[in-house]
Parts: C-alpha cells; structure tokens; sequence
C-alpha cells in the first residue's frame, strides 16, 4: 500500500475503535451498574 492508503485505514481503524469506546461508556452510564475494577481495568481508568 502507499502512505495514502495506509493513513486512510488507520483513520477508518480510529474511528471504529473511538466509536466501541464511545458506544461502551454510554452502556455503562446508562445501566449504572458497577464493573468489577480488578476484571475491566479498561472501565476503571477511564470511567471511574
């Protein structure tokens, strides 16, 4: 692939991956349930 290509799929791989963050924080807020810190460090970091 050329430079152009590459960076095309790594804004499209950016994007899906910020879209699953975004997509998970809203589950979680919305059911207000607890996350095990010690089985989902992902949550703790970045929603606790």
């Amino acid at each position: 692939m050329n430079s152009f290509e590459e960076l095309e799929v790594w804004k499209v791989a950016r994007l899906f991956r910020n879209n699953v963050y975004l997509t998970a924080s809203k589950f979680y807020h919305r059911r207000k349930v607890p996350i095990d810190r010690s089985v989902n460090p992902f949550f703790q970091k970045h929603y606790s």
